[in-house]
């Protein structure tokens, strides 16, 4: 697989002058797995995919639970996406296969945060720094990779305020014949959305406008 941060067509977006919204923000340009054999192709890029020039910031989370719901118990990875001005094309992964029901064991729970903000945000597990989360990103981490459960999660800015927190216990991540569930937590500032979950993600709806100096570090 061909992992890539710009590929798709960025250096011809950027090059572009027949755009009348040139040089209005950054080019929204390719991330994700080029070699995928699944393409979905969606809308412009939005308000925070222009100020971040990455692309599918929020609707890249919502489509994989719309895939999970239509194909039923899933395991998937959403490996990023492709964009150019004008049109979207998010690219993913998509691994299919059965899940018993029941909880989810301890040792292959995992906690994911997605940062859509402006900030660098760090994640902080039961008051450990565990990895610092850069504007736009998004991470996973394993079990093995988080202190022992239960997890108390927050997001951090810089100076160490707290952004956002969740909690999660063994036992609170399931799968079942008519879906799953999890825990999971999510705040809008003015400088975007964080979202934290262990589960499934959220979904919509689209990011609030959060309050003034919300983003101060």
């Amino acid at each position: 697989m061909s992992d890539v941060e710009h590929g798709i067509g960025h250096s011809w977006i950027e090059n572009c002058d027949r755009c009348p919204y040139r040089g209005v923000g950054p080019a929204v340009g390719s991330r994700g797995d080029a070699q995928s054999p699944l393409v979905l192709v969606g809308e412009a890029p939005g308000k925070d995919e222009i100020r971040l020039g990455r692309g599918f910031m929020q609707q890249r989370r919502i489509v994989s639970v719309l895939m999970q719901d239509h194909f039923g118990r899933i395991r998937r990875r959403i490996l990023g996406s492709a964009m150019r001005v004008g049109a979207t094309i998010t690219v993913f992964a998509v691994l299919t296969g059965g899940c018993s029901s029941g909880t989810v064991p301890a040792a292959q729970m995992k906690l994911d945060i997605a940062n859509s903000t402006t900030l660098v945000v760090t994640l902080a597990v039961n008051g450990v720094a565990v990895k610092a989360i850069p504007p736009g990103d998004d991470a996973e981490f394993t079990a093995d990779q988080l202190p022992p459960l239960p997890w108390n999660a927050e997001a951090q800015t810089s100076s160490g305020r707290g952004l956002l927190g969740l909690r999660v216990k063994e036992g609170d991540v399931w799968i079942g014949g008519n879906g799953q569930g999890g825990d999971a937590a999510r705040v809008d500032l003015s400088c975007g959305r964080i979202d934290m979950w262990s589960g499934p993600p959220l979904a919509g709806p689209m990011p609030g406008a959060g309050t003034p100096g919300d983003c101060a570090p």
